[in-house]
């Protein structure tokens, strides 16, 4: 819902990949909204719950967040206006995985 998006997005825009593949611009748009979209899905599951899917830290959480950080390449950020999943992103990169990069 989120991550998959997220990976065609950069794997259509960002330019080091162009040499490995044909890129087709409105992949990439078409899949970004998409992630879009499922953020906005997930900020209103984060005005009632810490995690995404569950009440404690999941795998839905990890995936969401690599995407989310993955998509750094093309300079992809959730909008300012998702106060709850930038709040949650916040607590994630803090983790101990997120910091040691892994």
């Amino acid at each position: 819902m989120l991550s998959t998006p997220l990976m065609m997005a950069v794997r259509h825009a960002h330019p080091a990949l162009a040499a490995i593949e044909t890129q087709i611009p409105e992949i990439a748009e078409t899949n970004r909204r998409a992630a879009e979209r499922a953020l906005k899905v997930f900020d209103r599951r984060l005005a009632e719950s810490e995690f995404i899917a569950a009440d404690r830290l999941t795998i839905a959480d990890i995936l969401a967040v690599t995407g989310i950080d993955f998509a750094r390449m093309v300079r992809f950020r959730p909008d300012a206006e998702l106060v709850n999943v930038r709040r949650w992103l916040e607590q994630m990169m803090q983790r101990p995985a997120a910091k040691a990069g892994v």
